[in-house]
């Protein structure tokens, strides 16, 4: 049968228990810091090379939009009219087969927009803000295309390190969570309370 506590290691005498799992948690508290503070470093740190090689799509599925854009001009052009009056001339069609084509010219031309918005915003942003642009005009066909030909590496540039710090932070808020469940800050508290009971009472021994 699995032993549901276990006595601590010194409080043999106080029968001093505590549950299995808590025990378990104290054991390798340790190393799970360790881990989650590597993990949200490691992590993070891919966050700025992703998003660079996200930007570089980003920045081919824009040259594209254009190249569409540059299209639909000169077919309005041939036409004698301006992009809009041109389009007007889809959506005001009687045949919903013309209709349907004004609709994915319109298409073509609010993609090609939002692409160079996007793009702007990316390049325009900071090391503390870029990620924030990066998740609020996050496009998910784009972001899938990155991620297939993605390989991890280890960034050394100052951004990626930044970042890495910053996981690593985030790593550790996350762990203390766990430390409070395996009462890592009760033995703590108990363990300063102890050191500071025997300073004291050496302190008075020795002023005796």
């Amino acid at each position: 049968m699995v032993p549901q506590t276990v006595t601590l290691a010194g409080d043999a005498r106080s029968g001093k228990e505590v549950p299995l799992l808590q025990y378990l948690l104290r054991k390798g508290a340790g190393l799970v810091a360790i881990g989650m503070i590597a993990a949200g470093a490691l992590g993070t740190s891919q966050l700025s090379t992703f998003m660079q090689h996200y930007q570089q799509n980003l920045a081919g599925r824009l040259a594209e939009a254009r190249r569409d854009m540059a299209g639909i001009a000169e077919r309005a052009g041939e036409a004698g009219l301006p992009i809009y009056a041109y389009l007007d001339e889809f959506r005001r069609a009687t045949n919903p087969i013309f209709v349907r084509e004004g609709v994915w010219l319109q298409a073509k031309i609010n993609r090609a927009t939002t692409l160079e918005t996007n793009l702007q915003a990316l390049r325009g942003a900071d090391t503390v803000t870029r990620p924030y642009v990066f998740v609020s005009r996050f496009d998910r066909e784009i972001a899938e295309e990155t991620w297939i030909d993605f390989k991890p590496a280890v960034p050394l540039d100052a951004t990626s390190l930044i970042y890495a710090a910053i996981g690593g932070v985030l790593g550790l808020l996350a762990y203390l969570p766990i430390a409070g469940l395996a009462g890592i800050p009760g033995r703590l508290a108990e363990r300063r309370s102890s050191a500071t009971a025997r300073s004291r009472l050496a302190a008075r021994m020795h002023g005796e």
